[in-house]
């Protein structure tokens, strides 16, 4: 839905899919609030007496750390496809990819798969596009510290969340900036070879913009860790 130019979601989307940003969408958005959240429905005893049998839909809590360690295993190939809709979605997009798939070369399968994604609309599924890519056997994922930089990567980004309410109001935007920008930023950090080129935005312009908060993040960092080693020796 759009208005004005600008794609249109709900509070309930972003509640359960985290903002759009993460999942490869960087343009302008709205955001619209559904009718229970703008006006949550009061309990009174009565009405309380009534749903007290009823068992309680389990609440989805957004956490960026858990979300962005999805995003870094699907990254990185060590994700996987568990549920039957899932499952179902990869062997779509098996049949709807080019005959000659196999021989495209690394640096267009993102591409393809993206935009097999995009026209059926599973925008979800973008930062999954290594994994599809893993499970199709369209190149291969190995690496021997796999495991090692996965764990380097998490405390990275465990740090750039920690001081992100120190920093944004000198950033870009007033969100937390794209999880697989920052994944892939730091992948490379810790020099893990990706199999297949992907890309770190869909424009130069968004790049740019990324670009400049992760340095923000790093700067104030490494600002942090020179005030630290001060203090230590000052003590």
């Amino acid at each position: 839905m759009e208005n004005n130019g600008y794609a249109v979601f709900t509070s309930g989307q972003i509640a359960d899919y985290g903002p759009p940003e993460e999942s490869g969408y960087l343009d302008k958005y709205l955001v619209v609030e559904e009718e229970e959240d703008a006006h949550p429905r009061i309990s009174t005893f009565k009405v309380s007496k009534e749903y007290a049998f009823v068992k309680p839909r389990e609440i989805h809590r957004y956490c960026r750390t858990t979300r962005f360690r999805n995003i870094l295993k699907h990254m990185m190939g060590l994700g996987g496809f568990s549920t039957k809709k899932s499952i179902d979605i990869l062997d779509e997009i098996a049949h709807e990819l080019p005959i000659n798939i196999s021989y495209t070369p690394p640096c267009m399968i993102w591409n393809a798969i993206w935009e097999v994604l995009k026209t059926n609309k599973f925008s979800k599924y973008y930062s999954r596009i290594p994994t599809i890519i893993k499970h199709l056997n369209l190149t291969e994922y190995k690496s021997k510290n796999s495991v090692m930089v996965f764990l380097k990567v998490m405390d990275d980004f465990k740090e750039m969340d920690r001081i992100f309410n120190i920093v944004k109001d000198t950033m870009s935007r007033a969100y937390f900036p794209s999880l697989r920008f920052i994944a892939l930023k730091l992948l490379d950090r810790h020099q893990f070879t990706l199999p297949i080129a992907i890309p770190y935005a869909r424009t130069a312009v968004k790049v740019d913009r990324l670009e400049h908060d992760y340095d923000v993040f790093w700067n104030k960092l490494r600002e942090l860790e020179a005030e630290g080693l001060k203090d230590f020796f000052e003590f």
